[in-house]
């Protein structure tokens, strides 16, 4: 279906994002031919409710999965696998390799590349992973390690930058996702660290 109202479009995509329910309105003027007569100009309206994604909040996504898998003077590089449960009765198809801001607590680490661009956000539960690039120039990360081996690590996934999608008509929708995601509870007692980081290092 083609989009004729983009404004339109962002601002119900906006609601949908953030909002339990949000309701549709759908209107048609009908013409009703019957028995030999005619009946035209005939007003149709009917409300229409769709329930929203309420931001991804309830259930919480969670983090199943951390690797630091490569560490060099520049960057660092970490697989994240996240469980998400989307109780609406709509998926988002087709929308790309999503490119997402992490945070730890309140710091930003780096952005977070979708390794499952085909699969989007469909509708039930599905396993989504990314891969984190983190600037060593410019992140600490002793703090999340260390958050990591205890099993603490509380991380959000927020759409505030120009590259979340490369789909434009779902640009302004995303840039509202904020995720909050905790680690299952002990899945990060044991964090997977790649050869090329050294743990001592990495907590300085």
């Amino acid at each position: 279906m083609p989009i004729t109202n983009l404004k339109a479009f962002n601002a119900m995509s906006d609601a949908l994002m953030k909002e339990a329910e949000i309701t549709l309105t759908s209107t048609a003027s009908l013409e009703v031919h019957a028995l030999g007569m005619s009946f035209s100009d005939l007003s149709f309206e009917r409300d229409l409710p769709i329930e929203g994604f309420t931001g991804f909040s309830d259930p919480e996504p969670v983090i199943e999965k951390i690797e630091l898998t490569t560490c060099t003077s520049s960057e660092y590089l970490i697989n994240i696998n996240v469980t998400l449960n989307n109780t609406a009765r709509m998926g988002l198809d087709c929308i790309g390799a999503l490119n997402m801001s992490l945070y730890y607590g309140q710091d930003y680490l780096g952005y977070a590349v979708s390794q499952k661009p085909e699969l989007g956000i469909p509708r039930g539960v599905s396993d989504q992973a990314y891969l984190i690039t983190v600037d060593a120039n410019d992140v600490s990360i002793s703090s999340m390690v260390l958050s990591a081996l205890t099993g603490s690590t509380q991380f959000y996934i927020v759409g505030n930058n120009p590259y979340v999608t490369t789909h434009g008509q779902f640009v302004e929708a995303l840039s509202n996702v904020n995720m909050s995601v905790p680690s299952s509870s002990g899945s990060l007692t044991n964090l997977d660290i790649g050869s090329s980081c050294n743990l001592l290092s990495l907590l300085s």
